[in-house]
């Protein structure tokens, strides 16, 4: 399959050169040259600003550059269809049905494949996007005390352990007391409430991590490592961070207490990695944690955080400096929080009251494809309105309805075409034939697909593949009611046939890079 940014690209500086040449302006090095995709329809498949760029080189408005560059484009290769100069010097690039018809055989030769990109070149990876804590640390003993008190209740005893007056409330803190009931039956009614409670705390924090571990593996996340932080302590890996940081001159003791040198990274002041009773803080167990991976061969560590914590990343960034990284070995996304709605209206929720909706709600309620779909819809640092009565819509208005119901269209389309005994274009057919505005315009998004993907690896941003696959879904309806199939004459319903191929896989493949099924039937 042509790469049309390196032919571009070529025939721009071949053009470039031979207008430098021609008014006697001499060229030091290769010029850079940019392009992009133009905003609007019409103005061309790609768009280059080099004329702007050249303007001093060649001592002539970029106007007048940009139409030498146009006057000398060899159009003979077939790719290039025509060139036009727009605005104050910008190049729109209009490409060939040749190129259109190489771009969709290249996408059915490479079919899994196309999208694909090896811009990591083998870079080693860690990425953390769940921090399994139950309820957070400091609040261990109470969600212990909440157990331990449904335990008494359940056994008719409910005067001997009072429930907290801040406790958790909730069916589940019922559901876990049930369970010691089931398993224990009332052995510890008799034991003194402190000696009983590390069995409530222990029981809790175990089923609940292993709710988290079954709700996230049924929405189709798997981990390659659980790392526990108790390990780090265990290890001595805690300790040894902290010496790895004095030898390195980063850390030093003072007032009894152990202290990190944040202000030789522009923070206002020096941070506590271990208080003078000797307890280390989060962020000396945060260390040792990014050391930890470090260690174990990654290059680029990517956190992804809620946007509450935003005054964190400086100080972790500095940490990792400390410990001999550079600042971009480490990535911080910050996620704003999700407004979840009911048919526009809010969804109520406390946490502390029992009141909420988990994970394992929204996939039992929307499904697993609609849930992953909607969650990477926006941008990590905006807001996403979460409406649960849309993503379960079987209309347009719900986007992964839309995408999936486009994929499985063009199946339909192969079935009917299968009983009629229509076989699916092999690579003989003459894809020249797609000429129509609609083909054009949906043969170059399906071209754009392995831009996109390279983008938002390169931007750490999966949205951008929800916004393509809307877009892709759109042109294909718009073609698909536009034009017949079919029905058509049997050269051009072989090459339509084959273009829907290519928009199949395409569709397939988009769908799962957000791990988002690709339905035959809907």
């Amino acid at each position: 399959m042509i790469n049309v940014e390196e032919t571009l690209r070529s025939l721009i500086g071949e053009a470039l050169r031979e207008a430098a040449s021609d008014r006697g302006v001499e060229l030091v090095g290769e010029p850079v040259i940019m392009l992009e995709r133009p905003r609007r329809e019409g103005q061309g498949d790609w768009a280059s600003n080099v004329a702007m760029q050249m303007a001093k080189v060649f001592g002539a408005s970029p106007r007048e550059i940009a139409q030498a560059v146009v006057d000398r484009l060899d159009l003979e290769s077939g790719y290039l269809d025509r060139a036009e100069v727009a605005g104050p010097g910008f190049i729109n690039f209009f490409l060939s049905p040749l190129w259109a018809a190489e771009v969709v055989a290249g996408i059915r030769r490479q079919g899994e494949a196309y999208g694909r990109c090896d811009i990591g070149r083998g870079r080693k990876v860690q990425v953390e996007f769940v921090s399994a804590n139950p309820t957070g640390p400091l609040q261990m003993t109470l969600l212990g005390k909440s157990v331990q008190s449904r335990y008494f209740d359940l056994l008719d005893r409910s005067e001997a352990a009072p429930f907290p007056e801040d406790g958790y409330k909730g069916e589940y803190i019922y559901d876990l007391a049930r369970e010691l009931v089931d398993r224990d039956g009332d052995a510890h009614l008799e034991e003194p409430l402190e000696t009983s409670l590390p069995v409530f705390q222990a029981h809790a924090v175990e089923a609940i991590l292993e709710m988290i571990r079954r709700d996230l593996k049924d929405f189709g996340v798997r981990y390659d490592v659980w790392f526990s932080e108790k390990s780090l302590y265990d290890s001595g890996a805690v300790r040894e961070a902290a010496e790895f940081l004095k030898k390195r001159g980063f850390a030093y003791e003072k007032d009894g207490a152990v202290w990190f040198k944040a202000t030789e990274f522009d923070d206002a002041k020096d941070r506590v990695l271990f208080r003078s009773n000797g307890v280390a803080t989060y962020f000396m167990s945060d260390i040792a944690y990014h050391k930890n991976k470090y260690d174990r061969g990654f290059d680029l560590v990517i956190d992804v955080w809620g946007a509450d914590h935003h005054g964190y990343v400086p100080r972790m960034t500095a940490a990792v400096e400390s410990l001999g990284r550079k600042a971009e070995d480490l990535r911080v996304l910050l996620i704003q929080f999700v407004n979840l709605l009911r048919g526009g209206e809010q969804v109520a929720m406390s946490t502390r009251s029992g009141q909420f909706v988990t994970l394992r709600d929204v996939i039992d309620e929307v499904g697993v494809d609609a849930s992953r779909y909607f969650f990477v819809m926006r941008s990590c640092d905006s807001h996403l309105d979460f409406d649960l009565a849309l993503a379960k819509e079987a209309s347009n208005e719900n986007p992964v309805y839309y995408v999936q119901y486009a994929h499985a269209r063009i199946h339909s389309l192969f079935r009917e075409a299968a009983g009629r005994g229509v076989a699916l274009s092999g690579e003989d057919v003459d894809l020249r034939l797609l000429d129509t505005a609609e083909e054009q315009a949906l043969i170059r998004k399906l071209a754009a697909f392995p831009e996109e993907v390279a983008k938002a690896s390169e931007e750490l941003a999966p949205h951008r593949v929800t916004f393509y696959l809307y877009d892709l879904a759109s042109h294909f309806h718009s073609f698909y009611n536009a034009h017949r199939v079919l029905d058509a004459e049997p050269d051009l319903r072989r090459a339509r046939l084959a273009l829907l191929d290519a928009t199949r896989i395409t569709l397939a493949n988009a769908l799962g890079l957000l791990g988002v099924q690709a339905p035959q039937n809907m």
